[in-house]
């Protein structure tokens, strides 16, 4: 099955939102950022045949590959919890929003929004103008809530 993937560009300001007290990565957050993305990535995963379907099932080769990743980009890579229990997720690539991840219980609060926010803050106070993204089609709620934020599309994707 292959899923259409839209690339969306934000050219705004910067938002006004509350000071977050979030955590950048360390190494300790590693299992908690598998095992949040194995329950929320699950079902499109499964959808698009990518195997494993849950990240955290991924082989051990394939573990240290996603764990030099995420020191590469450790200083861009935001945590938000609360009393211990990670709620989400943020990542950066130069003016690129990688990630925003917020686990399930914690969905339909507000936190996914107030996440895209701040990582959108954080890349335009690096001096980028623009922001960019991809969401696929089918994720109706990642795709209003980038387009109530003011991002726009600007191609889609063909994903395998």
């Amino acid at each position: 099955m292959s899923s259409i993937v839209l690339r969306m560009a934000y050219a705004g300001e910067k938002f006004e939102i509350m000071d977050l007290k979030l955590s950048t990565y360390n190494d300790s957050f590693f299992q908690l950022e598998l095992d949040l993305e194995s329950d929320i990535l699950y079902e499109m995963r499964s959808a698009n045949g990518w195997i494993p379907h849950r990240i955290n099932e991924a082989p051990v080769r394939e573990l240290k590959i996603m764990k030099s990743f995420f020191n590469r980009y450790r200083d861009s890579f935001y945590f938000m919890f609360e009393k211990g229990e990670l709620i989400g997720s943020t990542m950066q690539k130069a003016n690129y929003l990688q990630s925003v991840s917020i686990a399930r219980k914690f969905q339909g609060k507000g936190l996914g929004e107030l996440l895209t926010m701040f990582a959108v803050n954080k890349i335009l106070e690096k001096g980028f103008k623009t922001v960019e993204l991809d969401v696929f089609s089918d994720n109706f709620k990642a795709f209003n809530l980038y387009n109530k934020l003011g991002f726009k599309v600007l191609r889609s994707i063909k994903s395998s």
